[in-house]
């Protein structure tokens, strides 16, 4: 059985299997502000119950996540979350009902489909990948590459990152109109590593 102190602020957790079955109370987590995971095999309603536990969780790092199908996040008071070499060959990430988060950071997320959906807060976003197949961020929608019709735009995100297999400034410009208040956009090509200030 897994137990938690209730006193801790940080806490990182990798190379285990958490069981689907963890108990709430017996991760009840009142203070914890920065919880880490990586090298974790865990299920989707284990990742649920631990952030339910969690309550005035603030930062989320994931790190090569194993055996989640869909990965569902949802938390009133996260304000981070980032993930790094994390779902590699999985279905879906979702990131629902976040009202204080700011940042998301995807490094080497691989899945068929990322939603961000109720984040209102959101300022950094990225890098997005062109191997994810759809990415939904509220009511806007890109397809791979394709940009979105021009009616949806989003207003809260003012750094984004891009991440492209090769030069395709036609891509670059059909997302620049979706996001009209960016200040910094960071592209990505292969190897290659360019700032654009808006």
């Amino acid at each position: 059985m897994i137990r938690l102190a209730p006193t801790l602020l940080v806490a990182r957790i990798g190379m285990c299997k958490l069981p689907s079955d963890i108990a709430a109370p017996s991760l009840n987590s009142p203070l914890l502000r920065k919880l880490t995971l990586w090298l974790v095999s865990i299920s989707e309603e284990a990742i649920d119950v631990l952030l339910s536990a969690c309550h005035v969780l603030e930062a989320l790092f994931l790190q090569d996540i194993h055996d989640v199908g869909r990965l569902h996040i949802s938390s009133p008071t996260l304000r981070i979350i980032s993930f790094s070499a994390t779902l590699f060959g999985r279905e879906e990430l979702v990131v629902d009902d976040v009202p204080r988060l700011e940042r998301l950071l995807c490094r080497g997320v691989d899945c068929e489909t990322i939603q961000i959906n109720k984040a209102p807060k959101l300022k950094v976003l990225g890098p997005l990948s062109p191997h994810v197949s759809k990415i939904r961020i509220a009511n806007l929608v890109f397809q791979g590459r394709i940009p979105p019709s021009l009616g949806h735009s989003i207003c809260t995100v003012n750094i984004l990152a891009l991440k492209f297999s090769g030069p395709d400034l036609k891509a670059i410009l059909g997302v620049l109109s979706c996001f009209p208040c960016l200040e910094k956009l960071y592209v990505i090509v292969s190897a290659h590593f360019v700032c654009f200030r808006c």
